[in-house]
């Protein structure tokens, strides 16, 4: 995994989407066929949506940067909250992070751990993959940061995972949560297309075999988060709103002007309210 660390936390954010992009491409050679079509699924939306990559990247490096920026030191420990097929897990890794990377879904947690066999040499010892509840990881006082991109929405009850963070951070360690916006309507209107009336599910539990109540698409506004958080004891560094314009327009203007206009609009309280994404860091 070859990123260049002289570069801005989003210029690098943008070379490792452009890594991903060609695992989806050209396929993974290490990976089974079923491991394949796994990692295939979860990254369908950029798979298929060819002409949309200049957006996804350029959102997907909205909310990395501000994770890039808190790996400040070698060694510092971060815990991957519903860590998917292990991507991010593994470029905090190149970047010199240790991480535990956990996620309740076993096809997820078992193409991320055939990835990370496949970078083993330069990434030993620095990158665990387990595949169980988040609510099961006990490790009081010992993570420097917590990263969670897109779990919130699933996560239940939100409470408890805020108040089970807070206990396993250092003190001055950060949790980063970046999701959905909430207030924005198209994206409410999306996410009742893909869940229908159905909010919340249940999994089985790969280790107890038990059920556990998850919540699908639940999308949680900026407002209510920062509440819960405070509430757990956290308190609030930043908001940074993210995820303003459509694909088009992002697609025909270069990040640089992008980047600016969206810093426009962050100032102007409606249109921050109503952007696509919200990224929030809290310090403990």
């Amino acid at each position: 995994m070859n990123i260049n660390k002289n570069r801005s936390s989003y210029e690098m954010a943008i070379d490792f989407h452009r890594l991903i992009q060609k695992e989806i491409d050209h396929g993974n050679y290490y990976l089974s066929d079923l491991e394949s079509k796994i990692f295939q699924r979860y990254y369908y939306k950029t798979k298929i949506n060819k002409n949309r990559r200049h957006f996804y990247e350029h959102n997907y490096a909205e909310r990395l940067q501000h994770a890039i920026s808190a790996i400040d030191c070698p060694g510092i420990y971060i815990l991957d909250a519903g860590c998917g097929v292990g991507s991010e897990s593994l470029f905090y890794a190149t970047l010199g992070a240790n991480v535990l990377g956990v996620d309740l879904n076993t096809n997820r947690i078992r193409v991320a751990k055939r990835r990370l066999l496949f970078y083993k040499e330069s990434l030993k010892g620095k990158v665990n993959f387990l595949n169980t509840d988040i609510f099961k990881i006990s490790e009081l006082g010992k993570f420097d940061l917590i990263w969670s991109m897109e779990s919130v929405s699933h996560i239940d009850p939100l409470d408890r995972f805020f108040d089970h963070g807070y206990m396993n951070l250092k003190k001055g360690g950060k949790i980063i949560i970046t999701d959905s916006n909430g207030l924005n309507p198209y994206i409410q209107l999306v996410a009742f297309r893909e869940r229908g009336t159905q909010l919340y599910t249940h999994v089985r539990d790969p280790n107890t075999n038990e059920f556990i109540k998850i919540a699908q698409e639940r999308l949680i506004t900026v407002t209510s988060l920062k509440k819960r958080l405070i509430e757990s004891g956290f308190s609030i560094e930043k908001a940074y709103m993210s995820g303003f314009f459509h694909p088009c327009i992002v697609k025909s203007s270069t990040y640089g002007m992008i980047l600016y206009l969206e810093n426009l609009l962050r100032k102007i309280p409606i249109f921050s309210l109503l952007s696509g994404i919200y990224t929030i860091i809290a310090r403990k």
